[in-house]
């Protein structure tokens, strides 16, 4: 789901939050971890909405690390995954 991290030094990180998935680790591990990731698309094209580039690199993508103790706001888009009809962006916007 695409989210929204305002950070308590006024920054702000934006991207995919998925909380199955850790980045090049098991996801699984029984472990509590005090970070999560966000990730947005490397070969977006914005004005169409579509990944472009060839098969190898078409759908690379950039992973931020956020410490959850950094976060003073959450906002999230649910349903934001193109599967579910939503536009393919790595844009936080809301209609």
């Amino acid at each position: 789901m695409m989210t929204r991290c305002t950070l308590k030094d006024g920054s702000i990180e934006i991207g995919y939050a998925d909380p199955f998935r850790t980045y090049e680790s098991d996801s699984f591990d029984n472990e509590v971890h005090d970070y999560i990731y966000l990730w947005t698309w490397d070969n977006l094209d914005e004005t169409n909405h579509k990944l472009i580039g060839d098969d190898k690199n078409r759908y690379d993508q950039t992973y931020k690390k956020v410490i959850i103790d950094d976060i003073l706001m959450v906002e999230s888009i649910l349903y934001s995954n193109p599967r579910w009809g939503g536009k393919l962006t790595n844009k936080f916007t809301i209609q």
